[in-house]
């Protein structure tokens, strides 16, 4: 019995390291592949080369943060931007103090992380009554980069010195990004949240049967409101006089009212809550108040960690009428 499941173990252990040797060998394939990819002018890639460009990006944390929504059409222009970088076992590829615009992605060796503390000791005077300031000076390693960590992406945000030297333990291969490049892919981030929103617009129940540019015109005396879990939209018997149109996130609509006693005691008269609805993306709150200049029946909550709306405002809309198309 114990032989069986000895060997049924030794078994399964060398199921894991030859799935696990598999596993380092398609990784080296890739990098490989984005290697030579690399190496080729943007306009000479094949469709099914720049995806493989594409996939090696898309699990770099700072661009998904970055690019936040618009993720997708982002890191395609960052596959067409990218420039392959080589260096060589032992090189410096930042160095700490100095200034730099380029962000890095290692695709394919090791580098270590490596940060001078330079500590004061204070000053001494020499013979010559001369005083020499003393410091001392360490090293300090900070970690190891691998395949698919990114370095230097501070350079890309603000103007300020590199923290750290990165050294080449052996040779390495990276994918850089100029700051004016990002730049210029961050100006479309702007133009793609613009053309989402109004999509997003014309998805919406009321506005559907208008004509974009009616849409875009409306857009342009919206304000963006965000909201966190719990904020408060508006609350019962508030003016109407706002429209919200829900770009992302949950909303729960309460009303409140009044539950009689049991008994001839007016003092138990007491208020209750009741949830009325539920409103998402694409659905549109407080419209008929707004409509009817009156008073809110419901009070709005957002019920997602984050919520988006476009607000219009009624005096907004009365000011700016005559320059609405087709805007009953």
């Amino acid at each position: 019995m114990f032989a069986r499941l000895s060997k049924r173990a030794s078994q399964i252990l060398s199921e894991r390291a030859s799935q696990t040797k598999i596993d380092i060998q398609e990784a080296q394939s890739i990098a490989d592949q984005i290697i030579e990819i690399s190496k080729k002018p943007q306009r000479f890639r094949k469709p099914y080369e720049t995806k493989i460009l594409v996939d090696g990006l898309r699990n770099i944390k700072f661009f998904q943060e970055q690019f936040e929504n618009h993720y997708e059409g982002m890191i395609e222009d960052v596959a067409e931007n990218a420039k392959l970088q080589m260096f060589n076992k032992h090189d410096h590829i930042i160095r700490q103090d100095t200034y730099g615009d380029i962000f890095y992605i290692l695709i394919k060796g090791e580098a270590k992380v490596l940060k001078r503390v330079v500590t004061y000791l204070g000053s001494e005077t020499g013979k010559k009554g001369k005083k020499k300031e003393k410091y001392h000076e360490i090293i300090k390693e900070i970690k190891t980069l691998n395949d698919g960590d990114y370095f230097g992406e501070l350079a890309l945000l603000e103007k300020k010195p590199r923290g750290a030297d990165v050294v080449c333990v052996q040779d390495c291969y990276c994918l850089t990004l100029d700051k004016e490049s990002f730049e210029r892919i961050m100006a479309t981030k702007t133009k793609r949240q613009f053309l989402h929103q109004i999509d997003t617009l014309s998805s919406n129940s009321i506005l559907k049967e208008l004509s974009k540019q009616t849409v875009k015109a409306l857009f342009m005396i919206m304000e963006r409101k965000v909201y966190n879990y719990g904020d408060i939209v508006y609350r019962q018997n508030d003016p109407g006089n706002c429209l919200y149109f829900i770009l992302e996130g949950e909303f729960k609509m309460y009303t409140t009212i009044e539950v009689e006693p049991e008994l001839d005691d007016v003092s138990a008269i007491r208020k209750k809550q009741i949830e009325v609805c539920i409103l998402t993306t694409n659905e549109t709150m407080g419209l008929q108040e707004f409509l009817d200049e009156k008073r809110r029946e419901w009070r709005a909550e957002c019920l997602s960690q984050v919520g988006v709306c476009l607000q219009i405002r009624q005096s907004r809309l009365q000011k700016n009428r005559k320059s609405i198309p087709r805007c009953c």
